[in-house]
């Protein structure tokens, strides 16, 4: 008996059809580093919150801002680059931050972002981590930081530069 599209039965066009999404699942996982990434396509926002773990996990691990990282603008902060900041207190506190808000969605389907913060002393850090959809920016930043006395604290989102 020959098989033409017409006589599948039921059971294996949905089996084919699971082996392509799959497929696309898999092809979607090997885009990454400024590549079109298909897993927002089928992910988001899971795959957004994944990407912004990712690198507050690296930034606890090398304990100082990444090279994606930007010093924030508020005119509280007193972050002084420091050659062996993960001696100091920086670096102390940036191994310990932990999230302090929910991921915020303020541009539906497109930007995500979250506050985390650790305090060491009188003092705390806070880092803003954002993506975008297909992590396609033009410009900005996916990270600002900054570093605190608790005096002066206002409230999370002290890092919360404007985007661009």
């Amino acid at each position: 008996m020959r098989l033409s599209p017409g006589n599948w039965s039921t059971g294996k066009k949905v089996a084919a059809a699971m082996l392509l999404v799959l497929l696309l699942l898999v092809l979607g996982t090997g885009f990454e580093d400024n590549k079109p990434m298909l897993t927002d396509r089928f992910l988001w926002p899971k795959s957004a919150h994944e990407r912004i773990e990712n690198m507050a996990s690296i930034i606890r691990r090398i304990k100082s801002p990444a090279r994606w990282c930007d010093r924030s603008n508020n005119p509280e902060n007193i972050y002084d680059f420091d050659p062996k900041e993960e001696e100091q207190d920086f670096g102390r506190c940036l191994s310990a931050i932990t999230p302090v808000s929910d991921f915020r969605e303020t541009s539906p389907g497109h930007y995500i972002k979250r506050f985390y913060r650790a305090e060491i002393g009188d003092k705390f850090c806070e880092v803003t981590l954002s993506t975008v959809f297909e992590d396609d920016r033009i410009v900005g930043s996916d990270c600002f930081f900054g570093f605190f006395p608790k005096a002066r604290d206002t409230g999370i989102g002290m890092t919360d530069d404007k985007f661009g």
